[in-house]
């Protein structure tokens, strides 16, 4: 008898508590202020590349949430890049509906949200400089969950997670 096949060991593995994770970005990211740094500006900075402080205004006045919970899917599928975009201040407020949206459709989700959720972190680390330690601690955890889940795709989150893990250290 030879070692198990990787197919039968992904197979006994349990997949992704969804609502336990739903419920830990709920009760981890509250009261987070919305940033200047919107995701219509986001898009402006990559499309335009330098907009006006007048147009970064018009743009913003456009993004009505006041609450991360507010970003509605729709939004979520037509803005998927701008977390590359964004400021420090604006992952803070959107990564949760962004990681919420990407948990909840898991099996069958937008693969571009995915793609951004699990990899933007180590591709721009900056955006965690106004997270706290334990909004990172939980970003890090559910990061590790998703990226062993039998029944997700596999993204390559190891940055993100090494970076998540090196900011609450940091922080302590």
């Amino acid at each position: 008898m030879g070692l198990p096949s990787l197919e039968r060991w992904l197979r006994k593995m349990t997949p992704v508590d969804r609502d336990r994770m739903i419920r830990e970005i709920e009760s981890t990211f509250v009261a987070i202020p919305k940033p200047e740094c919107t995701k219509r500006v986001a898009r402006s900075l990559d499309d335009e590349w330098f907009p006006s402080r007048e147009r970064m205004e018009e743009l913003r006045s456009l993004d009505q949430e006041e609450d991360w919970r507010e970003v509605e899917p729709d939004d979520i599928r037509e803005f998927p890049d701008v977390l590359f975009w964004i400021s420090p201040d604006g992952f803070r407020f959107y990564f949760p509906a962004f990681l919420q949206y990407s948990v909840m459709n898991w099996s069958n989700s937008h693969y571009r949200v995915q793609l951004e959720c699990m990899e933007v972190i180590g591709r721009q680390p900056d955006v965690l400089d106004s997270l706290s330690r334990t909004e990172a601690i939980a970003l890090a955890e559910i990061l590790t969950e998703l990226s062993v889940d039998p029944g997700g795709s596999h993204y390559d989150s190891d940055r993100s997670i090494r970076a998540l893990e090196h900011h609450a250290a940091k922080a302590e």
